[in-house]
């Protein structure tokens, strides 16, 4: 019998015991991290460009192709609203690139770029990923010789300075303190074609399209918004 009371009482302190613990253990949950504000960062990546020329002439079409590389670092600004998993963003963005290729049918220079675009993202909290697109602007400057296919005559062309461009592009982005955001990010950057028609006796038409695939690293400091 006295053993019998003897455990009764230990099972009612240890359960008195686990009670009392569970009640002390209860503290507030952690939040989830917030993607909404204001930020403005830095980056820093690769670029590889494909250019594309064709030349028609009699109904006659010739292309080539070259790849110009080089490396590019500039600045980002921009906002994020997060309902929600679902964060919506955009962002400016400029940078500076010493891409080029030079040959003996084509030389052409890529000097800067800027875009503005819209982001759609899924959040789990410090962790971020995203889709992107907008349109921009890319300096570049291009003059090449090709051969017509009518005439087996020299055709000479030189780019604009200045192109228009759309922009389309995935990146993934992670809260490593509750300001410091880094960034992974992959682009593709379209030029609008460039087309010329030179003056002979058979004309001849030639058309340039670029496209520049980017991708690069980058660091934002997040401003919070004013209550969150």
């Amino acid at each position: 019998m006295r053993t019998a009371l003897v455990i009764v009482a230990v099972v009612a302190a240890l359960c008195s015991a686990q009670t009392a613990l569970a009640q002390n253990s209860q503290y507030p949950p952690v939040p989830f991290y917030d993607w909404t504000g204001v930020y403005v960062g830095a980056n820093i990546g690769y670029g590889s460009a494909t250019i594309n020329d064709t030349t028609t002439s009699g109904g006659v079409s010739t292309s080539s192709s070259q790849t110009m590389t080089g490396v590019l670092g500039g600045g980002q600004i921009g906002a994020n609203y997060q309902y929600g998993h679902t964060v919506f963003g955009v962002e400016i963005d400029a940078a500076a690139t010493n891409q080029s290729v030079s040959s003996d049918t084509l030389t052409a220079s890529m000097t800067s770029f800027a875009t503005a675009r819209a982001r759609l993202g899924f959040a789990y909290d410090r962790i971020h990923y995203y889709v992107t697109g907008g349109g921009g602007y890319v300096q570049f400057s291009s003059s090449g010789t090709t051969t017509s296919p009518a005439t087996g005559t020299a055709v000479s062309t030189t780019g604009t300075s200045r192109r228009t461009a759309w922009v389309a592009g995935v990146g993934s982005e992670h809260a490593i303190t509750p300001n410091w955001i880094l960034r992974f990010e992959f682009l593709y950057l379209g030029l609008l074609d460039n087309s010329q028609n030179s003056a002979s006796a058979i004309p001849a038409t030639s058309s340039e399209s670029v496209y520049n695939l980017i991708g690069r690293v980058g660091l934002n400091y997040k401003f919070n918004w004013p209550g969150s």
